[in-house]
């Protein structure tokens, strides 16, 4: 199968599918109108090409018509030759049977692999853009335009947040910073207590010295007294025993004599005491209980330090993160300038998808149907059919777009309206059976014949289920050439 080839529906024809009893049709190229009452059949026959091509995820929980023992759509696919023919067959256990003939006669080995090739993230509903949030519609158009920012995003967002980090830290340090007060006078380094003890203990030694000096002083002035008081014991000792006179005296000789020693000795000791001079201890513990204030400063000056330095390099580590998502944002505009987008004004926001400059959702319901028509016919650009239930919805303008991009495109649009007449292009559907615009004198859908082994013709049938393709084809041992 031609990789380039594109299809559109030739001939549809469905059989007890859903409200569908029977349908046999051959639309018009571009436009074509499915008309009808409401309950009348219309939506199903557009959810049979959805069914018969998408699979499963697109088909209804309860495909069989009511009362029918099974259904099944015939879809003949093809624009330029050759052509495709898809049959898909409802059981009432709830299983499908596949089957897609080539043109020469050979059979898909997988089928619906086929049709996923053909079928895009938005096939059939060209509204379908419209209605994703934005995120799904950031994807999608990434995805069709073929770029992936999620390695970016994810390195971006990383940036991002350590960005946020390191300012933060910045600031809470900044703040720290800000918050310490030192005082005036404060030194570069801490007062040292133990040598400020060692000090006061040095001094409290000299002082206890000069204490022992003075006691002297106290001891000599006693041992004076008592000389004085031998002095007189002596002299009444003299005047009282004559006869003791001469030992007396010599008593007295030796007390005078001590005398004039200890006054020697006083006198001495007190020029001694006088000169000395003690130091201020006071002053010493004072600067010991200073000592403590003056060091929790000097700790907050460098603290201050430590938090100004780190704060500094939060700011640079802050600025290099800027540096690499602004590089981050440069590239992905650069990739954003090399995409050709499916429709002029389409772009990327950080969040959605923008046209022209705004928000995708801001855009006009004429804008935004005319997008997603674009986006629908990039996304499916060989299977060229596309199904807008409720048209009647759209007012005169829209289906004026509709019909032009339908042109543009090239595509089959297949809308369902509710009205009870055809018109010019159109499929009427009353009670599940198709009463106007059918295919006129309708052939059997013949499935293709094998080039190497001609099969013996059958005989044409007047019913549409004579008509489908004959399950009873042999398995054919030649490959689905694709």
């Amino acid at each position: 199968m031609d990789g380039n080839q594109t299809y559109r529906v030739l001939r549809l024809a469905v059989e007890n599918y859903k409200r569908l009893k029977a349908a046999d049709v051959t639309p018009p190229r571009n436009a074509v109108i499915v008309a009808g009452k409401n309950r009348a059949g219309k939506s199903s026959l557009l959810d049979s090409i959805a069914s018969v091509l998408g699979g499963k995820k697109q088909t209804a929980d309860v495909p069989i018509h009511e009362g029918a023992e099974s259904g099944q759509i015939i879809c003949v696919l093809g624009d330029t030759d050759p052509q495709l023919l898809v049959k898909r067959v409802f059981q009432p256990d709830g299983k499908t049977a596949l089957e897609i003939t080539s043109a020469e006669g050979y059979k898909a080995p997988t089928p619906q692999a086929i049709l996923d090739g053909l079928c895009g993230a938005i096939a059939f509903d060209p509204h379908s853009f419209t209605r994703m949030d934005d995120r799904k519609q950031l994807e999608t158009l990434r995805e069709l335009v073929g770029l992936d920012f999620s390695g970016l995003d994810l390195e971006r967002k990383r940036l991002y947040d350590e960005r946020t980090e390191a300012n933060r830290d910045a600031k809470s340090l900044s703040t720290q910073a800000a918050a310490l007060t030192i005082p005036d006078g404060t030194p570069e380094e801490p007062v040292s207590v133990m040598a400020l003890m060692m000090e006061q203990k040095r001094r409290q030694d000299h002082n206890a010295a000069n204490a022992k000096e003075r006691q002297k002083v106290d001891s000599l002035s006693i041992a004076r007294d008592r000389a004085v008081a031998a002095e007189h014991d002596c002299l009444e000792r003299v005047k009282e025993l004559e006869e003791k006179l001469k030992q007396a005296r010599v008593d007295l000789e030796s007390a005078t004599a001590a005398l004039d020693q200890a006054a020697l000795m006083l006198k001495a000791q007190g020029d001694t005491a006088a000169a000395l001079e003690d130091q201020d201890v006071d002053e010493v513990q004072q600067s010991i209980l200073n000592a403590q204030a003056t060091n929790e400063a000097v700790a907050k000056r460098k603290r201050k330090a430590e938090l100004v330095l780190t704060a500094k390099k939060s700011h640079a580590d802050s600025q290099q993160f800027t540096e690499e998502i602004e590089a981050i944002d440069a590239e992905k505009q650069r990739l954003l300038s090399e995409v050709t987008w499916p429709v002029e004004g389409l772009s990327f926001g950080e969040s959605g998808v923008l046209y022209n400059g705004l928000p995708f959702s801001q855009a006009s319901s004429a804008e935004q149907l005319a997008v997603s028509f674009a986006m629908s016919a990039a996304m499916n650009p060989r299977l060229k059919v596309a199904l807008i239930r409720d048209a009647s919805l759209l007012d005169e303008d829209q289906m004026k777009i509709v019909s032009d991009l339908a042109e543009k495109y090239d595509t089959q649009v297949w809308l369902e309206v509710v009205d009870a007449s055809a018109g010019p292009c159109g499929i009427l559907i009353e009670d599940g059976t198709v009463v106007a615009g059918g295919t006129e004198s309708p052939e059997p859908i013949q499935k293709p014949k094998r080039a190497r082994k001609p099969r013996k013709e059958r005989e044409p049938s007047d019913t549409i289920a004579d008509a489908l393709v004959d399950d009873a084809l042999d398995q054919m041992d030649l490959p689905f050439m694709e």
